[in-house]
């Protein structure tokens, strides 16, 4: 499964032993200035800090990822902009990917560990396990949905919704009601598709899709459990785009398709 960002629990065990960054920074034998960049993610430890944050904060660092924040500047390059530098917009987390992944293999482990087992040997996984660590999602499905389209081989990259083409309603920030579209959204690639995950669009209402698919036209897709609730399905279309809903059974059975021919690989 993906790990834990090592920065955030530096951070959460940081301040639940009520230390300033400068006091463990000190006991660390390090300038504040540096555990302020280890604590963002924006730079990563050397070995021997790691041994002394761990040491400090008694952690183990082979439960947590290191993931570089260069890993970002590598998302960018690869999605090009449609502004000389359009900002970055990362959609809101009501819970931590982690959680969401974790719902996933305690849900479907069967199918989630051997997907999870794939995605793990990409040559690009640190990069990866960036595109999720701050991916929003809204279900255990999607993330299996996630990692599906990983496993086939889909390409995390940063870029705009609107690079790719007009959409009839804005794509907005729900926090404040700013207009986003411009923006660099993560984004999967599998060949010619750009898969968008949770965005949210100014109709009537706020509105907020699972998944936004590009492939020649823009179009919608609903990942659906066993309990959804079908009462609420109308206001999909207010979006005017072509809504097609996955449902449980066709996710797990396309995890299990992936893995088949992984194996016969």
């Amino acid at each position: 499964m993906f790990r834990p960002q090592f920065h955030k629990e530096m951070r959460r065990r940081r301040k639940k032993r009520n230390l300033t960054q400068k006091a463990a920074a000190d006991m660390c034998k390090m300038s504040p200035f540096r555990w302020s960049h280890l604590e963002t993610g924006r730079r990563v430890p050397s070995p021997l800090e790691t041994d002394d944050i761990c040491s400090l904060l008694q952690m183990s660092a082979d439960r947590y990822s290191l993931v570089p924040h260069a890993i970002q500047r590598t998302l960018l390059d690869d999605g090009q902009s449609l502004l000389p530098t359009p900002p970055l917009f990362f959609a809101n987390q009501d819970r931590t990917p982690y959680i969401r992944f974790r719902a996933a293999l305690n849900s479907h482990r069967n199918l989630v560990h051997p997907l999870t087992t794939l995605v793990r040997k990409r040559p690009d996984y640190e990069r990866v396990e960036y595109f999720c660590h701050n991916l929003a999602l809204d279900s255990n499905l999607e993330a299996m949905f996630v990692l599906v389209l990983l496993a086939k081989g889909a390409v995390p990259i940063l870029i705009a919704p609107l690079q790719l083409g007009h959409l009839p309603r804005p794509v907005i920030d729900p926090s404040n009601f700013a207009e986003v579209g411009h923006h660099r959204h993560l984004c999967l690639k599998l060949q010619e598709n750009y898969y968008f995950f949770q965005l949210s669009f100014r109709a009537s209402r706020i509105l907020r899709v699972d998944v936004l698919l590009r492939d020649e036209t823009w179009s919608v897709i609903e990942i659906d459990g066993a309990g959804h609730n079908h009462s609420q399905d109308g206001s999909r279309y207010e979006l005017e785009l072509p809504v097609n809903s996955v449902t449980e059974y066709s996710l797990l059975n396309t995890a299990r398709d992936v893995l088949a021919i992984a194996t016969a690989a």
